[in-house]
């Protein structure tokens, strides 16, 4: 991203309406803003910060953004206009604020307003003041947070980081960019690795106690042995059956004649009585 306007008015220190072109400063990658201890630098990056995300960095107050001497009627408004890649974009933002009434007395409640424009297109991209927050979020890939720490470096560590050894500028670059997250995710990855790890170990345990000495190739052999077996018995088990049912049935037919030559003796019996 490269800023190429800034304007606001009744904004921190500043009453009137400033103007800040970047444009003029030429083609260098690399802008300097220096001046005397409360001359007002921070509140051009909290102008910036505020048009973008809708919020300043750092634990100064949103609500205590609007200048204390700016008149009544004067609202609070910045706007900025930036490069990125072939497009550039404007974003107008101004906070709720108690303004006089128009008619009458006492005074009423102005609404937020926001809205996102890419020059050369008629239709804002976004309007609102989460939604213009969200679409330039979108659109530089960092939030307020992240673009307080990787863009506007504060001037008191980047003090800091000039003079400080090896080991404090790491610190102080952990703490600048945040990586307290990645140092969290390695801690997280190492305990899982860890589980893994011991999980496998039991696992291995549990493997060689049910091999028992033997190898995986020998175990798979000897079940298919067993399974060869068992289909054989299966088989015999099969033949015996049909086997059994054929002796049941012979034995059934022999019965039912052995009930016949009763039947004929019995009936002899009472021919030789008669």
């Amino acid at each position: 991203m490269r800023p190429l306007r800034l304007e606001f008015q009744a904004f921190g220190p500043y009453v009137k309406r400033q103007v800040v072109d970047f444009g003029a400063l030429g083609s260098g990658d690399l802008f300097l803003v220096h001046g005397k201890t409360g001359a007002g630098k921070t509140t051009l990056f909290d102008a910036v910060t505020f048009a973008l995300f809708g919020q300043v960095a750092g634990t100064r107050r949103k609500d205590r953004l609007r200048a204390d001497a700016a008149p009544e009627g004067m609202p609070l408004e910045v706007l900025f206009r930036f490069r990125l890649g072939d497009d550039v974009y404007r974003v107008e933002r101004a906070p709720a604020w108690e303004r006089p009434r128009r008619r009458g007395g006492g005074t009423t409640i102005e609404p937020a307003r926001a809205s996102l424009w890419r020059e050369g297109v008629a239709e804002p991209l976004a309007t609102g003041f989460d939604r213009v927050t969200g679409k330039v979020e979108a659109l530089l890939g960092m939030d307020a947070d992240q673009f307080g720490r990787v863009v506007l470096l504060p001037q008191g560590d980047f003090k800091q980081l000039l003079v400080a050894d090896a080991k404090e500028r790491e610190k102080l670059l952990q703490k600048l960019f945040g990586t307290g997250i990645h140092e969290q995710v390695e801690e997280l990855l190492g305990r899982r690795r860890r589980e893994l790890e011991a999980r496998a170990s039991e696992l291995g345990a549990k493997r060689a106690e049910a091999l028992q000495g033997e190898s995986p190739e020998a175990l798979a052999a000897h079940r298919d042995d067993i399974r060869a077996q068992v289909a054989s018995a299966g088989a015999e088990a099969l033949a015996r059956g049909e086997a059994d049912r054929a002796a049941e049935a012979r034995l059934a037919a022999a019965e039912a004649l052995a009930r016949r030559f009763a039947e004929l003796e019995r009936a002899r019996e009472a021919v030789a009585a008669a």
